[in-house]
């Protein structure tokens, strides 16, 4: 199997399986996985290039937007509701409801949340006020915005560049509608999800878990710890056995109900 290198680690190998947010998520939580974060995810559309199945497929990831009356509090994966309470959360969006948050996890969110982009970087929690949620961004100004600066990270300018040589100018950011928000007299979570490159990698902060077979994009780094991340989005294989999670950790193919799994992204790259 050919490997990728990436800033000193070993290989990173991407595979596709399918289950529900509550399940998949509780599962790979009990294997020692993590679901990705949109960094992560921006670090593999560009090395794999805008036509591999990881660039041309949309795909939730694990930051999440909580809508308090005006505020929009983006959290990244550590502070994410829907990861802290995946079951709680998919049974309210299967019923068509919103999945509030306590007090104390609001509370919670707004104790490190910080409007000043360096500190939200660093404690976990961006605050958007209303009047700064843009309804589309500039792809040359990834490394400017508030949004895509807390996203992608360290990669928000060359994944810029990325989607700029692919033919895209502005992304698309989705999020609830205010009067919506503000009737709901109190906080409650959405997902959120990034399209597919041909869809112009619009970001999608109002994304529902209403959907039993999404599809969950894994990707396996060679690192010391052998851990891999994990990202879903609609149509792929339910349930990750022990055997299944320990061939993502060693980058390895696998068989699954009869069929075999190989990653859909794996090249060689010079150290």
């Amino acid at each position: 199997m050919e490997q990728i290198i990436i800033q000193g680690r070993d290989e990173l190998e991407v595979y596709r399986l399918i289950g529900s947010w509550d399940k998949e998520v509780s599962i790979l939580k009990s294997q020692g996985l993590d679901v990705i974060t949109a960094r992560d995810l921006a670090e593999a559309r560009i090395l794999a290039g805008a036509k591999n199945p990881v660039s041309t497929g949309w795909t939730f990831v694990a930051e999440n937007f909580n809508y308090d009356g005006n505020d929009i509090l983006i959290a990244s994966r550590e502070f994410s509701p829907l990861l802290q309470y995946p079951a709680e959360a998919t049974d309210c969006h299967r019923r068509g409801k919103a999945f509030y948050l306590s007090p104390k996890d609001t509370e919670k969110l707004r104790c490190v949340a910080s409007s000043d982009i360096n500190q939200a970087m660093k404690l976990g929690v961006l605050l958007l006020k209303r009047s700064k949620v843009p309804s589309y961004i500039p792809v040359e100004a990834f490394g400017e915005e508030d949004v895509t600066s807390f996203l992608f990270r360290d990669k928000a300018k060359e994944y810029g560049r990325f989607l700029k040589e692919n033919e895209i100018d502005n992304v698309p950011l989705w999020v609830v509608d205010k009067a919506y928000a503000k009737k709901k007299g109190k906080a409650f979570s959405r997902a959120l999800w990034a399209n597919c490159i041909d869809c112009n990698s619009a970001l999608n902060g109002n994304g529902s878990l209403n959907d039993d077979y999404g599809r969950f994009s894994v990707v396996s780094r060679g690192d010391s710890e052998g851990r891999a991340t994990v990202s879903q989005a609609p149509h792929a294989v339910s349930g990750l056995e022990a055997d299944i999670a320990d061939a993502l950790r060693q980058g390895v193919s696998f068989t699954f109900n009869g069929k075999l799994y190989a990653p859909v992204y794996s090249k060689a790259v010079p150290k």
